[in-house]
């Protein structure tokens, strides 16, 4: 039982997901859940709420209601920066409300961002760093960072 958050580097993903076995996916990003409709062992969920223009994500209220009632067994979820002083954070409320519901709902959590997000941080935190289970990344974030974030705990791999 898996969600899949709004973003390209999510949408990245779901365009390489090919499960061999069933599995049920949550999403509130239109783009992922229009590559994922057709694939063979996909049961999709989509989230309702208001929808961003830019990334086709649903959001505020009406989602973080949904999302409520689920346990997922892991949460794949993008950022808009991540220091280990501010966590993880994204510009728009809406947007923080339904990443940091999806955070609590799940057993595990995968940050998957590029390097360009280490540094940065927004106006709304969604997650601290602890909240993480892995960070998947690229060579882009710099050792620095990511040793910074291995040192507190959580598992960095870079691809």
């Amino acid at each position: 039982f898996v969600y899949i958050d709004e973003g390209s580097t999510l949408q990245a993903f779901a365009e390489r997901l090919h499960p061999s076995r069933p599995m049920t996916v949550v999403t509130n990003a239109l783009p992922v859940a229009t590559v994922l409709a057709p694939r063979d062992n996909v049961e999709l969920l989509v989230l309702g709420g208001r929808i961003r223009s830019h990334t086709l994500g649903a959001i505020d209220h009406w989602a973080v209601r949904m999302l409520e009632d689920f346990v997922f067994d892991l949460a794949l979820v993008g950022t808009n920066g991540v220091t280990l002083e501010r966590g993880l954070t994204c510009p728009d409320a809406g947007v923080a409300a339904v990443k940091a519901r999806a955070v609590v709902s799940s057993r595990r959590v995968v940050l998957l961002a590029d390097g360009t997000k280490f540094g940065a941080d927004s106006s709304y935190r969604f997650a601290q760093i602890r909240d993480l289970s892995t960070i998947v990344t690229d060579r882009s974030a710099g050792d620095g960072p990511l040793r910074r974030i291995r040192a507190a705990g959580v598992e960095t791999v870079v691809v």
